[in-house]
Order: structure tokens, then sequence, then C-alpha cells
């Protein structure tokens, strides 16, 4: 997919990997949309970093636990560059929590935030407008992180059965193929 001059929204884009690769397409000419949460600072940082280097980019916060607000995201995003065409479901909330120590409070933060946040950011995004939804769940496993690698498979594995929905199968097809069967190759599908 040619990302010049396209319109991106990355979900918790002001850290870490969200970061990474909100600097990479920036660079390579997309317009991108910064969304962020808690991390207001930092997604600023984000958004000069970009503009100094020539680049397009705005600000979009919200709570993605939130379904209201998965759908005031994707309007700032499509109001900052006059629409939308590629959403990158990348925020996530996680914890280093041993497993026989996870809280229930725990548990619903990450589902409502790597699950429902990616459901509903996609179903904004997607609603009565062509987009590439695009995520990445790390297959890796790490110590005490058990929850969240199950929440991330999860999410992985709804935005393929959301691929198979009839309006989506026919906007993405060919490139969303591609993209299952390089995951395919590394063994998690």
């Amino acid at each position: 997919m040619e990302i010049k001059g396209k319109s991106v929204l990355i979900t918790g884009a002001a850290r870490r990997l969200g970061k990474a690769i909100a600097l990479a397409l920036a660079g390579r000419g997309a317009q991108v949309v910064i969304h962020y949460n808690r991390s207001k600072k930092e997604a600023e940082k984000v958004v000069e970093e970009i503009e100094k280097k020539g680049g397009a980019a705005r600000l979009a916060c919200g709570d993605i636990s939130k379904a209201k607000a998965c759908e005031k995201i994707v309007r700032d995003a499509v109001k900052a560059f006059g629409r939308l065409d590629v959403l990158v479901n990348n925020a996530a909330v996680f914890f280093k929590t041993p497993l026989f120590q996870v809280t229930e409070k725990e548990w619903n933060e990450i589902l409502d935030a790597n699950l429902k946040g990616s459901f509903f950011c996609a179903q904004a995004a997607a609603k009565d407008r062509q987009i590439a939804l695009i995520g990445e769940a790390w297959w890796l496993g790490a110590p005490n992180m058990v929850l969240y690698a199950a929440i991330v498979a999860v999410a992985f594995h709804l935005r393929v059965v959301m691929y198979e929905e009839p309006v989506l199968r026919r906007l993405f097809g060919s490139a969303f193929d591609a993209y299952c069967a390089r995951v395919r190759r590394w063994g998690v599908v």
C-alpha cells in the first residue's frame, strides 16, 4: 500500500511502538493523527518531531475503552485531514502481573482497552468509509504477561474474522490475504 498522502490514525502513538509507527509513516509522507489518552506531553512531542521534519501531524485524545470515545477519536481524525484512510490499532494497556496475582480490575481494564477498544475504533473507522485496518500482536512471550498476551491474541483473531465480513473482504481481500499468509508463516494462525 502506498502510504504517501494517506491520512493515518495510530492509537496509542505517544510512546513506544505507536510513536515509532507514527514517525515511520510520517517519514514516508503519511499525514498522521497521534492518539493518546493520558500521555499528552509525549504526544505533543511526537507531533512536534514530525512537524520539524516537514511532516503533518495532529492530536486526538480519548479513552479507547469507551465506545463513544472511539467514535470521537475517529471523528477528530477525519476532521484533522478531511478523511481517514488507515487505522493502526496500536493502543494497549498492560500490567506485568504474575498469573495468580491478576485481579478482576486488571482483567477488565486490559480487556476493555485492548479488545473492546480495538473493536470500537475499527467499527467507527470502517463505518461509511473505505479504510485499511492494521494491527500487529507481539507473539513472543514475556514473564508475567500472560493476560496481555491472551487479550492481544484475541484482538488479532478479531481482526482476522472482521475481514470475513463481506464489505471488508471486498475492500481489502488481497492485502489482508497477504498479511494472513505472513502471520501463518510465523505459526500463530
